[in-house]
């Protein structure tokens, strides 16, 4: 069934969430409470000095379907969101979804109608489709971290000569709600999501204000990232790149089934194997 713009705008579907899809108390409260003093009172606050560590100084890590299998529940709501606007959605259509911001995603989803939408009606779109997937995402406990990963990021910090600093770049808006719902929120340096960039990827922004907080050279850095807008962006910021799972295709470095997979000793030999480059 074909999109029925005019049945979509200012109607139906573009009236106040349902009562299913408003935040409950704890979630508009003491969550937002939650993430607030577990992220700026907690190690995100501290601001580091200049990583001279030689070889490999910082690794950034993307989060929906690295850290977490989060990439599910995107899928899912907008699977959701393109049924209730009679759109046709597959899993070969979100591909393209992976790693991307969320207002372009929604431009994809729409298609040829996108530019009969203003950007305020966009944004109410925009705004279901996070209540979808907030509904999924608050099932999240830390059983849910990606198996490795925990023992891959404590060996990063337990490295004798201070450790290497971590991050994660998300194109989500929700990475601080998730991170602190897996209880990881203390692993990580410095955190960039959605909200902080102007250009999503594959530009490489997020990973270059990630590198910047840190205090890290980008050419010391190395992502693991499972989309390729996630690879394209890390390369763009002259960083080295592993490429997570079976359905990445652009360039990277390195591949590996699942964050499980890699090793400290690996993440050091793809800095260290290569030249330090300038980056402007």
């Amino acid at each position: 069934m074909p999109l029925n713009v005019q049945k979509v705008k200012w109607g139906h579907m573009l009236r106040a969430a349902p009562a299913r899809f408003a935040p409950t108390v704890r979630d508009s409260g003491s969550i937002a409470d939650e993430v607030f003093a577990a992220w700026v009172l907690g190690p995100a606050a501290r601001v580091p000095v200049l990583s001279t560590r030689p070889g490999l100084q910082a690794v950034l890590f993307d989060l929906d379907g690295v850290l977490v299998d989060t990439a599910e529940f995107h899928f899912r709501a907008w699977k959701r969101l393109a049924d209730e606007l009679g759109i046709a959605f597959d899993r070969q259509i979100n591909h393209a979804f992976r790693g991307v911001g969320r207002m372009e995603c929604l431009d994809k989803l729409l298609g040829q109608h996108a530019a009969t939408f203003v950007s305020q009606e966009k944004q109410l779109l925009a705004d279901r489709k996070n209540a979808h997937y907030l509904e999924l995402v608050r099932t999240l406990t830390p059983r849910d971290v990606a198996a490795g990963a925990r023992g891959l990021a404590m060996g990063l910090r337990a490295m004798s000569d201070g450790g290497v600093r971590l991050a994660v770049v998300s194109a989500s808006r929700n990475a601080r709600l998730v991170l602190t719902l897996l209880g990881i929120t203390d692993w990580f340096d410095a955190c960039v999501d959605g909200s902080e960039v102007t250009r999503g990827k594959p530009d490489p922004q997020g990973f270059l204000l990630a590198a910047e907080r840190l205090r890290v050279r980008p050419e010391q850095c190395v992502v693991i990232e499972d989309a390729d807008a996630g690879l394209k962006a890390a390369s763009a910021a002259g960083m080295k790149c592993i490429g997570i799972g079976g359905g990445v295709t652009a360039a990277c470095d390195t591949r590996a089934g699942a964050i499980g997979e890699v090793t400290v000793e690996s993440l050091e030999r793809l800095v260290l194997s290569a030249p330090l480059r300038s980056h402007s």
